[in-house]
C-alpha cells in the first residue's frame, strides 16, 4: 500500500473551501461514504456521460458508452483505483449516493486524484470537485482543481451555513480530452480533511449476473456477491447473507455463500435465484459477523410475449435518455414508441449556423430494434437569438425543419413541434393568449416545411402542458397545421380516478373533440408527457383521500398500480399513444433518472408493470366499462390477434372493496394476474379489488 503526496495549494472561492493537501496523521474522523477505496470497482458510485455541454450550444446527447475503468494496479489505496478516460467533448461525472451527516454543520468531501499518463504529450485538465444537498436542504459548493502525475489529494469544504439538511452527497466531473484516475475519497464531518480510511474493514456488494438484471420465463437469475477489504490480514473465507423479496415485500429467498478471500481478483460467489415468480424482486447481501455492511439491487423476471402488432400501431411509448442500454430496456419491457426529446432539437443538430450534427447510429439502433420514433422539433438556436428574443428568424426555424425532418425521414415517421408552449418564457409573448397565438404561426410554418421535406410525416401539434388550454389554440387555428393533438397529462390515473379539483381526463378529452368538431374535424389524441408527476424516482401521484395535496409521496407499489390504471384509462378513452414521461434532458445527472431504473441501473417494479401492462394490452381494442359499484373501476378489451379478452380492474378507495364479477368473468377458466403478471388465486364469483389493478384474461 503505497502513499505520496505532493505539496499543499489552497483555492478558496466564495462559500467554499477548496484545498490540495498532504496525507495527514490526525485521529481518523468517520468516513460516510460506502466503497470509498473503490475496492468493489463503482458499486454505490453512480456515472452518467455526455459527449458535451448543451450550455456551450455542443449536442447534448449520451449515445457513447463511456464507462470508468477499474484499474487493479497503481491505486493510492488498497489494489484498486479508477480511471476516467475522455476524448474531445466528452464530459464524465461520477457521484456518491446521498449520504447522512449532522445538519449545519460543515462537511469535507475529499479524494486522491492523478493524471493518468496516457501519452508523453498529455496536457492536464481541470476537474471539478462539489458537495450537494438536496432541493431545499442547502446549497452545493463547487471548485475545480488541476491533477499532476502524481496521486495529490484535493478537498472541498461545504460550510455549515450552506449544509441545512442532514443529506449530502459528493462527487467528481472530468471534461475532456483527459484521463484522470481517482482513489480513496472520504465524506466526513467537520471543516478539514483528515487522515483516510474506509468505512469499514470489509465490505460487500451484490449484482446479477446478467448486466441489465432483466430475466425472462423459465431463466434462472444468478446472483454475484462479492467482498472486498483492504485488511493486509484477513480471514480466509467470508459469509455472505442473501435475501430476496417480492414486490409485496415478502422473503422468497435466503442462504449463505462462501467467498473466498485468497484470490488475486475481486473475490465473488454465485447463487441461483430459485424462486419460480414474476416481477420486481430486491435483492439484499449482508456480511455474517461484525460488520454491519450490506448492499442491495434489484431485477426483473417478466413473462414472455409471443406476438405483438406493428409498432405502429401501438399505445405503448415511452420518454428515454438516448443511451444503448436504455433501448435495450425498451424492447425488454415493450416499448414500441420512443420519445426521443434532444436529438433533433434545434441547437443540437445545428450548434453553429450550417454546421449540422447528425445522431444517425442512435435513430437505425431503434429501428433496428423495432421501435418506431417520435421527434422533437423544439428550441431555439444559441445562435439565431438571444435569450429575450426567440424565434426571431423564421426563415431559419423554416430551414432546420426541413433539413432535419428530410434527413431523419429514414426513422423518425412523427414529429412533435415545440414543448408546452403555454408555459410561461417557453415561447415569446406578452400574456398566455398571445403565446398561443405565436404558437398557431410556428406550428403553420412548421407543418408547410415539415410536409415539404417529408409529405408522409405526422405533424404532432399542441404539446401542451396544460391540456385546459387545448380547446383554445384549436380555436385559434391550429388544426388544420397538425395530424395529431399532443397533451402532455402526468397525473391521468389521478384525475379519472379521484375526485379532485381538476377535470376529469374524461372531461378534458371531451372538450377538446367537442372543440375539434367545432373548427371541421377530429384528430387523434396523444399524450405525449404522461406518467408521474415528476421524472425521477422518487415516485410521486398528486391526490390522496380527502383534500388536495400535491406531490404526495408514494412507493414503488403505487407507482407500478399508477402505470397500469393509466394505460387501461388512456385506451378506454381513446388515446391513440400514450408516452411515459420517464426522463428528460441528460445533461444532470441523477435528477434526470428514469423511473424505469435505479440508480446503480436495474430495473424498478415500474418497469416490471409496464412489460405486464403492454404484454396484455399492446394492440387490443376497447369494448366497454363495467359498473361494479363500490368505487371499483373495470374496463374490457379486446387481445389482438383473436387472443380473447382482458378485464383491467381496481378499486379506488385506498382501503380496497370486494366486489361481485362480471358475467363470464367469474368462471374458473379465467385466469386473474397482478401487475406483476403472477396468477392470483380467486375464489368464487367475488374479487378482493385495490388500487393495483388485476388483469383478467381469458381466451373466449
Amino acid at each position: 500500500m503505497k502513499r505520496t503526496a505532493d505539496s499543499s495549494t489552497v483555492l478558496l472561492a466564495a462559500a467554499c473551501a477548496f484545498a490540495a493537501v498532504a496525507s495527514v496523521t490526525v485521529a481518523l474522523a468517520e468516513n460516510v461514504l460506502p466503497n470509498g477505496s473503490f475496492e468493489l470497482g463503482m458499486c454505490n458510485w453512480y456515472w452518467q456521460a455526455t459527449d458535451a455541454d448543451v450550455f456551450q450550444a455542443r449536442a447534448a446527447v449520451e449515445w457513447e458508452d463511456l464507462l470508468p475503468d477499474v484499474r487493479e494496479e497503481g491505486a493510492w489505496h488498497g489494489q484498486r483505483c479508477v480511471r476516467l478516460a475522455l476524448g474531445e467533448r466528452q464530459r464524465m461525472m461520477a457521484r456518491s449516493g446521498w449520504m447522512q451527516l449532522p445538519a449545519k454543520q460543515p462537511r469535507t468531501f475529499s479524494i486522491f486524484l492523478k493524471r493518468a499518463r496516457t501519452d508523453a504529450n498529455a496536457v492536464s485538465g481541470e476537474v471539478e470537485l462539489w458537495v450537494e444537498s438536496p432541493a431545499g436542504g442547502g446549497r452545493s459548493v463547487v471548485g475545480r482543481v488541476k491533477p499532476t502525475g502524481a496521486w495529490q489529494r484535493f478537498s472541498v469544504t461545504q460550510p455549515a451555513g450552506l449544509a441545512a439538511g442532514g443529506w449530502v452527497r459528493a462527487g467528481v466531473r472530468v471534461d475532456g480530452p483527459q484521463a484522470v484516475e481517482m482513489d480513496a475519497a472520504q465524506l466526513e464531518a467537520g471543516d478539514k480533511a483528515t487522515a483516510f480510511a474506509t468505512r469499514l474493514a470489509a465490505e460487500v456488494a451484490v449484482t446479477a449476473a446478467s448486466s441489465d438484471h432483466w430475466f425472462t420465463g423459465d431463466d434462472t437469475p444468478t446472483l454475484v456477491a462479492a467482498v472486498a477489504t483492504c485488511e493486509p490480514q484477513g480471514p480466509a473465507t467470508r459469509q455472505v447473507r442473501l435475501v430476496a423479496t417480492d414486490f409485496n415485500g415478502r422473503e422468497i429467498f435466503a442462504r449463505e455463500v462462501t467467498v473466498n478471500m485468497n484470490t488475486n481478483k475481486l473475490p465473488v460467489a454465485l447463487a441461483p435465484l430459485t424462486a419460480r415468480a414474476f416481477g420486481n424482486f430486491r435483492v439484499r447481501a449482508e456480511l455474517v459477523g461484525a460488520e454491519p455492511d450490506h448492499d442491495e439491487t434489484q431485477l426483473n423476471v417478466t413473462r414472455p410475449v409471443a406476438m405483438r402488432p406493428p409498432a405502429r400501431a401501438s399505445v405503448f411509448g415511452a420518454t428515454l435518455r438516448l443511451k444503448r442500454g436504455d433501448f435495450d430496456l425498451a424492447e425488454k419491457m415493450g416499448v414500441r414508441w420512443l420519445r426521443l426529446p434532444l436529438v433533433t432539437q434545434w441547437f443540437v443538430v445545428e450548434p453553429k449556423r450550417d454546421q449540422w450534427h447528425w445522431f444517425d447510429e442512435p435513430l437505425r439502433a431503434a429501428w433496428r430494434r423495432g421501435l418506431e420514433v417520435l421527434g422533437a422539433l423544439d428550441a431555439s438556436a444559441h445562435w439565431e437569438n438571444d435569450a429575450q428574443d426567440r424565434g426571431s428568424r423564421p426563415e431559419e426555424w423554416d430551414n432546420y425543419v426541413r433539413q432535419t425532418v428530410g434527413h431523419y425521414h429514414r426513422w423518425i415517421r412523427a414529429w412533435e413541434v415545440w414543448n408546452e408552449p403555454d408555459q410561461p418564457g417557453l415561447l415569446a409573448g406578452r400574456d398566455q393568449t398571445d403565446q398561443l397565438k405565436n404558437y398557431v404561426d410556428l406550428l403553420k410554418r412548421t407543418y408547410a416545411a415539415a410536409k415539404e421535406a417529408d409529405p408522409a410525416c405526422l405533424v404532432v401539434g399542441g404539446a401542451l402542458g396544460d391540456a385546459r388550454f387545448a380547446p383554445k389554440l384549436i380555436e385559434l387555428g391550429a388544426l388544420p397545421a397538425m395530424d395529431v393533438l399532443s397533451l402532455h397529462m402526468r397525473s391521468a390515473s389521478a384525475l379519472e380516478d379521484f375526485e379532485t379539483r381538476k377535470p376529469s381526463l374524461a372531461e378534458l378529452l371531451g372538450a377538446v373533440r367537442a372543440a375539434m368538431k367545432a373548427r371541421g374535424g377530429e384528430k387523434p389524441v396523444w399524450i405525449t408527457a404522461g406518467g408521474l408527476n415528476n421524472v425521477g424516482s422518487s415516485y410521486r401521484e398528486g391526490r390522496v383521500d380527502g383534500p388536495w395535496r400535491a406531490n404526495r409521496k408514494t412507493t414503488a407499489r403505487d407507482a407500478a398500480a399508477l402505470l397500469a390504471r393509466q394505460y387501461a384509462i388512456a385506451m378506454a378513452s381513446g388515446v391513440e399513444k400514450f408516452f411515459y414521461d420517464i426522463a428528460a434532458a441528460p445533461t444532470a445527472a441523477e435528477e434526470e433518472a428514469t423511473g424505469f431504473t435505479e440508480s446503480d441501473g436495474s430495473p424498478t417494479a415500474v418497469a416490471a408493470a409496464y412489460a405486464t401492462a403492454s404484454g396484455l394490452l399492446d394492440g387490443a381494442t376497447f369494448l366497454k366499462r363495467h359498473d361494479l359499484g363500490g368505487g371499483a373501476r373495470a374496463l374490457e378489451f379486446q387481445r389482438a390477434g383473436e387472443n380473447g379478452r382482458v378485464l383491467v380492474a381496481w378499486a379506488t378507495a385506498e382501503t380496497g372493496v370486494e366486489v361481485a364479477m362480471p358475467a363470464g368473468w367469474a368462471s374458473a377458466e379465467v385466469r386473474a394476474l397482478d401487475v406483476m403478471g403472477n396468477l392470483v388465486v380467486r375464489e368464487g364469483a367475488k374479487a378482493r379489488l385495490t388500487r393495483s389493478p388485476a388483469y383478467l384474461v381469458t381466451t373466449q
